[in-house]
C-alpha cells in the first residue's frame, strides 16, 4: 500500500478509516494490508467509519422501497464485521467502530446536512463538484454516460448526506481521513476552504488515499487482547 500524500499520513494523531460496502479495498487481504499499514503508522487512535446504512441509495436507485433498502444496507453492514472484525481486532491503538445510522439520529445531523443543502442551492461551485462526482460515479460502476434527473437527484442526496456525516465526524475529532480511493470532488473542494460558509471540520482533517497495488500476506496474529470497541 501507497500513501498519497504522504503528509496526510502524519498529519493527525487520530485516523478515520472509511468503509464502502461491496468493496473489495475493504475485506480480506486488502484489508488486512491497510491495518498493517495503520499499525505502521504513529497513530493513538481512530475510528472505522462503516458507512453501511449510506449505501441505502444505491439500492432505492436499482428500485428498491426506501424500507426495503434501509434493511438491505443495514443487514449489509452487519455481515461485513461477521466477517472483517477479526482483522480489525489486530489494530494496536484504541479503534472505535461507528456505523452510519449512529450519525443520521445526531442532534446535529439536521442542521449540518440544512447547511449543505443551502450551499449547494446556491453555489455553482459546489454543484459542478458534485455533478462530475456523479458522472464519475455512474461511468466507472456501471458504464452510464445518459444520466436521468432521478439519478442525478438521489445521488446529490448522497453526496450532501456523507458530506454532512463526515463534518458530524471530523467535528468532534480532527483526523486523518483515509480511504482506498480517490477524493470526491466535493469533499476536495469544501477541504480546500474555498466556500466560506461551508462548515470548517474537513479543512483540519486532511484526507490520505491508500493505493492499494498488490494485497499484502496477512500478518501474524497479534497477541494483545483487542482494544477495537463498537458503540452498535
Amino acid at each position: 500500500i501507497n500513501v498519497k500524500p504522504k503528509s496526510a499520513w502524519r498529519a493527525r494523531s487520530s485516523f478515520v478509516l472509511g468503509i464502502s460496502m461491496g468493496s473489495q479495498n475493504h475485506v480480506g487481504e486488502a484489508l488486512d494490508a491497510i491495518v498493517d499499514q495503520i499499525n505502521g503508522g504513529s497513530f493513538t487512535d481512530g475510528i472505522v467509519d462503516l458507512s453501511d446504512t449510506l449505501n441505502r441509495y444505491r439500492h432505492i436507485g436499482e428500485g428498491k422501497s426506501l424500507a426495503e433498502a434501509k434493511a438491505i444496507s443495514k443487514n449489509e453492514g452487519n455481515h461485513w464485521l461477521e466477517e472483517n472484525s477479526q482483522i480489525l481486532s489486530k489494530l494496536r491503538v484504541p479503534t472505535t467502530i461507528r456505523r452510519w445510522d449512529e450519525w443520521l439520529n445526531h442532534p446535529e445531523y439536521p442542521k449540518v446536512r440544512e447547511q449543505y443543502q443551502r450551499i449547494y442551492a446556491s453555489n455553482s461551485s459546489l454543484q459542478l463538484a458534485i455533478g462530475q462526482d456523479i458522472e464519475n460515479f455512474y461511468s466507472r460502476n456501471y458504464g452510464v454516460l445518459e444520466i436521468t434527473q432521478s439519478m442525478r437527484s438521489l445521488s446529490t442526496e448522497y453526496y450532501l448526506e456523507e458530506l454532512a456525516v463526515q463534518t458530524l465526524i471530523l467535528t468532534e475529532k480532527p483526523s486523518t481521513v483515509m480511504y482506498p480511493g480517490k477524493q470526491l470532488e466535493c469533499f476536495k473542494l469544501i477541504r480546500s476552504g474555498q466556500i466560506s460558509d461551508a462548515p470548517t471540520a474537513l479543512v483540519s482533517s486532511p484526507y490520505a488515499r491508500l493505493v492499494v497495488h498488490s494485497f499484502a500476506q496477512p500478518p501474524a496474529a497479534n497477541q494483545n487482547k483487542s482494544m477495537v470497541s463498537s458503540l452498535t
